[in-house]
């Protein structure tokens, strides 16, 4: 059977991330990310900080519809691709390492639904930045974490 995919359209790089089986040249590039996050770990801690990796999802991660039309423009599949993967990667890296990371992507789902009723997104529609509900809500997730975790009691 013929793929579903647009026959003219070049699969960018970047979207080799999202593939549940990874190649030669991924890994070596998530390697390269592992050794680079443990450099900014050791800094921080050498300024008597922590690192805090927080993650930003791509557009097609949360708003749903966005994932349904990469599928259908580059012909992905459920069982080849999958959307959460590099987060998916991400968290794994920082679980080994010790560092604590925010994965906001069920939480930003659930408020891009809430948002999606009022006819409203949390990213842009050309691109694939947080637009001002987007921005507003992760500085939200973000204070909440931080104050939670870092702030005593005496600091809220």
């Amino acid at each position: 059977p013929k793929d579903t995919a647009d026959e003219n359209v070049l699969l960018p790089r970047e979207y080799t991330v999202l593939e549940n089986n990874y190649n030669e040249s991924v890994m070596a590039s998530w390697n390269i990310t592992e050794k680079l996050i443990l450099k900014l770990k050791e800094e921080t801690e050498s300024m008597g900080s922590k690192l805090l990796v927080f993650a930003i999802p791509d557009k097609a991660s949360i708003h749903l519809d966005e994932w349904e039309k990469l599928k259908k423009k580059y012909g992905f599949s459920d069982e080849k691709y999958n959307v959460d993967k590099p987060l998916i990667e991400m968290d794994a890296l920082c679980k080994r390492n010790g560092i604590d990371f925010i994965n906001p992507t069920e939480i930003l789902r659930a408020r891009a639904r809430e948002l999606e009723k009022e006819g409203k997104r949390l990213y842009d529609p050309i691109d694939h930045h947080w637009n001002v509900h987007g921005y507003r809500f992760v500085g939200e997730i973000l204070a909440d974490y931080v104050a939670l975790k870092y702030l005593s009691p005496a600091d809220n």
